[in-house]
């Protein structure tokens, strides 16, 4: 574990990372999930990704990346930020940064 970030990554059925959290730590106390990234898979490949940027003034960046044939989607938007914050847990007791749905 990095002292700077923690991340989370989600397995399908078939062992692919569907999806991932990045959470820094702004202090010792407390984490912020900056980033979230979804990816839709065919066969092994991943096709498709999804990511979402997030900051503590409530800016999201959302970016849809298509693999094949390449191509980049990016827009902005706002959010409110405060289902991103989560008390940094105990060395060990990850369990509250595995929630799925946030």
């Amino acid at each position: 574990m990095d002292k700077r970030m923690v991340g989370v990554g989600f397995l399908d059925d078939e062992g692919r990372e569907y999806l991932t959290y990045q959470f820094h730590y702004l202090n010792g106390e407390q984490l912020f999930l900056t980033m979230a990234t979804h990816r839709e898979f065919e066969a092994a490949k991943v096709i498709l990704g999804t990511t979402y940027i997030f900051n503590q003034q409530g800016t999201l960046v959302i970016r849809r990346e298509h693999l094949n044939p390449y191509r980049l989607e990016e827009t902005q938007s706002t959010f409110d930020p405060t289902g991103n914050y989560e008390p940094a847990p105990a060395f060990g007791d990850y369990s509250t940064l595995m929630k799925i749905n946030r």
